[in-house]
């Protein structure tokens, strides 16, 4: 064999075992990506409530927020290997709703909705990624989700001091 003879099935041998994902990729069939809109909608009963549990993420001592929420979204992913997207929040916050939070010093902070047109609006990413499936039909897997948003409408900031004194601030 002459020399450039060699060089060539040398590169041929390299090619086919030195990359084996694109050899492996002629034999193994793909899920086709799609893609959809979410939506979903809480109104009237039941209404959503916030848990006590979730205390520390508003650094309160109590909360009360109740009210409706409407989303939707649009959402990419394979029929059997999870999705992810990206979708657009509202939540009407049902007046008379509050955060309590006590502070070290004796004072006391309470955020209270005045009106009813006080909105929370904000977007929201998710993936969910299955661990496993059960006969192409029930997956089991875990959803991860981050976002941000701001409020709108009338809050009442109430702060009282260790003498009794209250004072209110409303943006």
């Amino acid at each position: 064999m002459t020399r450039t003879r060699k060089t060539f099935v040398g590169a041929s041998i390299l090619a086919v075992f030195g990359w084996p994902e694109s050899a492996i990729g002629q034999f193994v069939e793909f899920e086709p990506t799609l893609w959809g809109v979410s939506a979903s909608i809480s109104s009237g009963l039941p209404k959503w409530d916030s848990p006590q549990s979730f205390r520390a993420f508003y650094l309160a001592d109590e909360i009360s927020l109740r009210g409706s929420e409407f989303q939707v979204g649009v959402v990419r992913g394979t029929a059997l290997g999870g999705d992810s997207g990206w979708s657009f929040i509202r939540q009407a916050i049902d007046s008379g709703s509050f955060v309590h939070d006590a502070e070290n010093d004796g004072s006391s902070r309470r955020l209270t909705v005045d009106s009813a047109e006080t909105t929370f609006d904000g977007f929201l990413y998710h993936r969910y990624t299955p661990f496993t499936t059960i006969r192409e039909r029930v997956q089991v897997g875990m959803v991860i989700a981050a976002g941000a948003g701001w409020y709108r409408g009338m809050v009442a900031d109430l702060r009282t001091d260790d003498q009794g004194v209250t004072t209110e601030a409303v943006g």
